[in-house]
């Protein structure tokens, strides 16, 4: 789900075109899923010290 952030100084983008649009939809369907979960190549494994 995306939000919108309201921030100030910063200018607003603009809408999307329906061209724009259609092209993100289409490119969304031929993406290849990708495995759920933390990357655990890049995650650090946390050890508590005594």
């Amino acid at each position: 789900m995306m939000t919108a952030y309201d921030l100030p100084d910063l200018p607003r983008l603009p809408p999307l075109t329906p061209e724009e649009k259609a092209k993100i939809a289409a490119e969304a369907l031929v993406a290849s899923p990708r495995q759920a979960g933390p990357n655990t190549a890049q995650t650090p494994i946390l050890v508590p010290v005594r």
